[in-house]
């Protein structure tokens, strides 16, 4: 598994092609709706001392179109990176049984909402906690998990 700390950014990484990709940015929408809604006790999402924490788990060696799409859709709905948000990934390469370990690093690390990619890990970050917001894409159905 390829640990980062939460403070590094995809920026630099694989981007996602403007206009490609109509899907990813609704999962930005989403994150930031979910991330706004954290902030309801009266500071805005702007105006956080701190950036908000978005802890993202995939199986991947690298970037997937919904890390940097959401990346992507973020900095297009005008929020700024490292400023107003920044996103702790962890890639595992591959090695599914790391996840449920790379979810409960992320749940340690205190991050605002976990992000998955990928049934496996929606269902390690599912097991990582009960209290923490959870966006996924690209999964199967949700219910037929049991």
């Amino acid at each position: 598994m390829v640990e980062a700390p939460l403070q590094r950014s995809v920026r630099g990484m694989v981007r996602s092609r403007p206009g490609g990709h109509q899907g990813l940015w609704a999962v930005a929408l989403i994150v930031f709706q979910v991330c706004s809604g954290l902030c309801a006790s009266g500071v805005a999402l702007a105006q956080r001392a701190q950036p908000f924490q978005i802890g993202v788990l995939t199986a991947s060696w690298g970037p997937t179109q919904y890390v940097a799409g959401l990346r992507d859709g973020l900095v297009a709905l005008g929020y700024r990176e490292d400023q107003q948000f920044v996103m702790g990934v962890r890639f595992t390469q591959g090695d599914l049984a790391a996840l449920p370990a790379a979810a409960l690093e992320l749940v340690q690390a205190g991050v605002d909402i976990l992000v998955a990619d990928s049934d496996d890990g929606a269902k390690a970050v599912q097991m990582a906690t009960t209290r923490i917001p959870i966006v996924f894409a690209g999964v199967a159905d949700p219910w037929d998990w049991a």
